[in-house]
């Protein structure tokens, strides 16, 4: 920063009157990830006003709170499930018994594993598939859960977690952020 027609490295002059070479607004920093807030009602960003230590306050608001407990990553985009099907399979099943947690901010379905709804993919003959629309690419990728004859219920659950730095929908399994979902039955 120049200073008095001087290259001014650090530290800077504090002067608690208004200098003339403090940004109007003062300096802030990008918005963090959201977090709970301190009673637990909601979400909430906040950021920090970098030109304070050199005498320039910042305006604004340092908090951005969520105006409701909902999670801050949308919804999934249900306008996108058409892209979800291949030209040859006709049809797709949406999981039900949907368990949303808005503290943990998790999403958690059960798929369907009667052998209807199970397909036969990627040398599996009965396996419980997971289909979503990737957020980096907006490709359509499968992702295989369990086999539908491990009748144990976690084998075919399915949990997507909102990321708080990039407020996306994450499926647990493989990091993967994606936009929609839905179980697919795919059969030879």
């Amino acid at each position: 920063m120049v200073i008095d027609g001087k290259q001014q490295c650090g530290p800077f002059p504090k002067d608690t009157g208004a200098a003339a070479c403090c940004p109007t607004a003062g300096v802030w920093s990008e918005w963090g990830p959201a977090v709970r807030n301190s009673d637990n009602t909601a979400f909430e960003q906040s950021r920090t006003c970098l030109s304070a230590a050199a005498g320039c306050t910042c305006t604004g608001n340092r908090i951005n709170p969520w105006s409701s407990d909902k999670c801050p990553c949308p919804d999934f985009q249900t306008d996108l499930n058409d892209k979800l099907l291949e030209p040859t399979e006709s049809f797709s099943i949406r999981p039900s018994g949907v368990v949303y947690d808005r503290i943990a901010c998790t999403y958690t379905t059960p798929l369907n594993s009667t052998e209807w709804n199970c397909s036969s993919s990627r040398g599996y003959q009965s396996t419980t598939l997971l289909r979503y629309i990737r957020a980096d690419n907006g490709e359509r990728e499968d992702y295989r859960v369990g086999d539908c004859k491990d009748t144990s219920d976690e084998k075919h659950n399915v949990t997507f977690y909102c990321d708080f730095s990039t407020l996306q929908w994450r499926l647990t399994n493989n990091n993967v952020a994606v936009l929609t979902f839905n179980q697919v039955s795919k059969k030879r």
